[in-house]
């Protein structure tokens, strides 16, 4: 053991964080082999016994494993890297913390329509079989009945949104 004249800076491997001018050693990704070293953002995250203490404010393409909070962004992305923005309207998502206009719904009011990044920057929470779903539906999209899922008003007799009342 060595006594250090002063603490270790950003990006400086460590052992523990008492040894970072900031406070905080992780993992410098959520990869078991990344070495520990001072965190930059002076946080970590416990990310379990296998990775333990990961660095937080990860930059895009370090490895997150589908945490949105390691990154800097704010977006784990699907392939389980970083991302250098929240997803745009449209984008797949896992949840609204992921989309850059805070919603993450169904693209229609059916089981099997995948999430995505809602244009409408909101969502209906329509039961445990479908979840969220993403509000302001065009006309033809599925809606079960409901009138505020769609953009114009109205859900028709066939369960699609309308073009208009």
């Amino acid at each position: 053991n060595l006594c250090l004249d002063e603490k270790l800076a950003a990006g400086e491997v460590c052992r523990d964080s008492n040894m970072c001018a900031l406070g905080a050693c992780g993992r410098s990704e959520a990869l078991a082999d990344s070495p520990f070293e001072c965190c930059a953002s002076g946080e970590t995250s416990w990310e379990g016994y296998s990775l333990s203490l990961v660095c937080t404010d990860l930059p895009s393409g370090a490895s997150c494993l589908g945490n949105n909070n390691l990154c800097a962004s704010g977006v784990c992305g699907d392939d389980n890297l970083c991302l250098d923005e929240k997803l745009a309207a449209g984008e797949v998502c896992r949840d609204s913390n992921m989309c850059a206009l805070g919603a993450c719904g169904r693209s229609e009011a059916l089981a099997d329509s995948p999430f995505e990044c809602c244009a409408s920057g909101e969502t209906s929470w329509e039961g445990y079989s479908l979840s969220l779903v993403c509000t302001d539906l065009p006309s033809g999209a599925s809606c079960l009945g409901n009138n505020n899922l769609c953009a114009s008003g109205v859900c028709g007799d066939d369960n699609l949104c309308l073009d208009e009342k």
